[in-house]
């Protein structure tokens, strides 16, 4: 159907919500196959003053109502993950350029300058791809549930941070492997399922009301805030248990490598360790996942 049947038909379901109950009983009760009209009626109950419930009867219905949802705000749904997606990449990039400065400077450090550029490019990459997978999940999530929007961000956050850190853990083993010879353990699907429902979680928590938020100035900071609090406990808890985010897998595959510059030990003796031991694997995380958090946060709600 096109855009204009699509607008009718949205019209004559919120009209119908002020016609009296007996009308919607009526149209409610109709057999199958009234997927589509029964979906349409319950998610137009959501933009009328004086909504009746229309119930969900099967299957059917639910899928009609997730399709319908997804058809009318898939641009929107693009539009965000797009800019979650953007968001993160900018703050991995930040992250790991910053760390790169840090690392060459640091005191016995063999590492030249040009390493803040490379490990700048692998923060954006992983932030962007792990953005990607987070922010898709939410948008969705978003889009398609519009009652128990906490369950559904945090389920939508962890399923698509898990997906994408699947693929990526496996794509970079591989990689590893085939180009050089090294194996690294190299994390991915259990660290984005854990970032991404403790960032629905927030997210959620921090902005109100259904659907899509947007939240404005210091609303906007708070849940930028909200969000960098909960992934960075989040990634906290990940290095506490020997799994720690990007900056410690780099260490790792550089330790692995024979003249790898991008070896973190020497940050760890700037915090007072012999090398890049638990507290520096641990504020590292946590510092990766605060500001993977923000970046997340501040692109979702970019208003456009």
């Amino acid at each position: 159907s096109t855009e204009g049947e699509r607008e009718e038909q949205r019209d004559l379901a919120e009209g119908l919500h002020g016609e009296g109950r007996d009308l919607l009983d009526a149209l409610v009760a109709l057999p199958a196959p009234t997927g589509h009209a029964r979906a349409l009626l319950r998610d137009a109950r959501w933009d009328v003053a004086t909504p009746v419930d229309v119930p969900i009867a099967g299957v059917d219905d639910a899928w009609q109502l997730v399709r319908l949802r997804l058809v009318r705000a898939g641009t929107l749904v693009a539009a965000r993950w797009v800019s979650g997606a953007s968001g993160a990449g900018v703050a991995g990039l930040a992250a790991g350029a910053g760390g790169g400065v840090l690392l060459a400077l640091a005191p016995g450090s063999a590492a030249p300058i040009t390493v803040a550029p490379v490990l700048g490019v692998v923060g954006a990459a992983a932030g962007a791809a792990a953005g990607a997978g987070v922010a898709a999940g939410l948008a969705i999530g978003e889009a398609v549930w519009r009652s128990h929007r906490g369950l559904a961000l945090t389920a939508g956050g962890a399923v698509g941070g898990a997906a994408i850190g699947l693929a990526v853990q496996w794509l970079t083993r591989w990689s590893l492997m085939a180009l050089v010879g090294i194996v690294a353990p190299v994390g991915g699907g259990l660290e984005g399922l854990v970032l991404g429902a403790a960032a629905g979680l927030a997210f959620a928590a921090s902005t109100a009301g259904g659907g899509f938020a947007a939240p404005r100035g210091a609303a906007r900071t708070r849940a930028a805030v909200a969000v960098a609090v909960a992934c960075g406990v989040a990634a906290l808890a990940l290095a506490a248990t020997g799994r720690p985010l990007v900056g410690g897998t780099v260490h790792a595959i550089a330790s692995a490598s024979s003249g790898g510059q991008a070896v973190l030990s020497p940050l760890g003796r700037l915090l007072g360790e012999p090398g890049f031991g638990a507290v520096t694997a641990a504020l590292i995380s946590a510092a990766e996942g605060a500001l993977f958090g923000v970046g997340l946060t501040l692109g979702l709600t970019r208003r456009r």
